[in-house]
């Protein structure tokens, strides 16, 4: 598991977004989790995003998240989980 969450702090690295895991409080911003926000728009992604990412990008999906490309950036990011 630490190498599925070094693996999240990677992609918020790489995207400037902040990365919720499933213990995490959502907070209280308005519209933030919102499902008809456009996903440029988005700060945050949580183990649903990335898992949809790593769908998007791997068949099957690895086990070490190490062989799993990164985004360059948060655009690539979310393009990837609209394909999916």
């Amino acid at each position: 598991m630490a190498d599925w969450a070094h693996f999240a702090q990677r992609i918020a690295i790489r995207t400037g977004l902040l990365y919720l895991d499933a213990d995490t409080a959502e907070g209280s911003v308005c519209y933030a989790a919102d499902a008809g926000l456009r996903m440029e728009y988005k700060l945050y992604f949580t183990d649903a995003d990335m898992l949809q990412y790593i769908s998007a990008r791997c068949n099957p999906v690895p086990e070490d998240p190490d062989t799993i490309p990164l985004p360059a950036d948060a655009a690539e990011f979310w393009q990837a989980i609209s394909e999916n």
